[in-house]
C-alpha cells in the first residue's frame, strides 16, 4: 500500500528523531485534488485509531482509513526525497497510478483543469 525509497526513509527517520517529533508518527494526508489526481502531503502527529499503519522501509505511516480505502484503486502511495540543492530538497508523495480522466490540455491557471476531472 505504501513504498518509502531509502533516500525518503533516510530522511524522514531524521525528523522523527528530532526532539519536537519523538513519540508521534508519519502520516500521509489527503489535502484535495490536481491535474494529476489526488494530492497527497506527509504530516507527523499523533496517532488515533482513525488511522490505519502501514509499514515501508522501516517506517509506519498512519493512513486515514477512508482515504486508504481510496488510494487503494491507484495503485497505493509512493514516498520519495529529492536533493537537487538547497532550493530543490523535498519529499515526493504521489499515487503509484494515474487515476483516469485527470488530463490537462493546458495549465490549471488557463482553467483546462482547475484540478477537476475532464469532462
Amino acid at each position: 500500500m505504501v513504498e518509502i525509497s531509502d533516500s525518503a526513509g533516510s530522511e524522514i527517520n531524521k525528523v522523527l528523531q528530532m526532539e519536537q517529533y519523538k513519540g508521534k508518527g508519519l502520516f500521509i494526508n489527503f489535502t484535495g485534488f490536481g491535474c494529476s489526481g489526488p494530492v497527497l502531503g506527509l504530516a507527523v502527529d499523533e496517532p488515533d485509531d482513525s488511522y490505519s499503519i502501514y509499514e515501508s522501509n522501516g517506517i509506519q505511516i498512519h493512513i486515514h482509513t477512508d482515504i486508504a480505502e481510496q488510494l487503494k484503486p491507484l495503485g497505493g502511495v509512493v514516498v520519495d526525497f529529492i536533493d537537487n540543492g538547497p532550493d530543490q530538497r523535498g519529499f515526493l508523495v504521489g499515487t503509484k497510478i494515474k487515476p483516469q480522466g485527470f488530463e490537462c490540455t493546458g495549465t490549471c491557471g488557463e482553467g483546462y483543469c482547475g484540478g477537476q476531472p475532464k469532462e
